[in-house]
């Protein structure tokens, strides 16, 4: 579970791109290529400080969570008291709140709406303005 949270801290990914990675996503640098289904395009991303677990996956040509899928994790968030309240809403965002919170820091650090929508993958920026207000 570490490396999954590490990786989605540092990447701002969504819970279905990292576990659908693939060993073969992996460049031996470290850096992943995300497959985004909802564009039907994909990125390349740092890893962060789960480099070295995912270049032994590469290595071993596993994929890094095969075998985990969101429900697994989403029960792993919520055994862990792992998750955001969110303004506005009733219901606490258990997998989704690490990319909440990544949004949240890159708008805090300056970046640019533009540059938000590059490292969240999004395809326009209606989705990113939610972060941005």
């Amino acid at each position: 579970l570490y490396y999954l949270i590490a990786f989605m801290l540092s990447t701002g990914c969504r819970i279905s791109e990292a576990l659908s990675i693939r060993a073969i996503d992996i460049t031996s640098n470290g850096h992943v290529k995300l497959n985004m289904p909802k564009q039907k395009t994909s990125r390349m991303v740092s890893a962060g400080m789960s480099t070295e677990y995912l270049i032994t996956c590469r290595r071993k040509k596993v994929a890094p969570w095969s075998d985990w899928n969101r429900y697994f994790v989403y029960r792993l968030f919520k055994k862990y008291n792992i998750g955001i309240q969110l303004a506005g809403r009733e219901k606490k965002s258990v997998t989704h709140a690490i990319r909440h919170s990544v949004a949240k820091s890159i708008k805090n650090n300056g970046f640019t709406i533009e540059n938000s929508k590059q490292v969240l993958g999004h395809n326009s920026l209606k989705g990113t303005s939610y972060y941005h207000e």
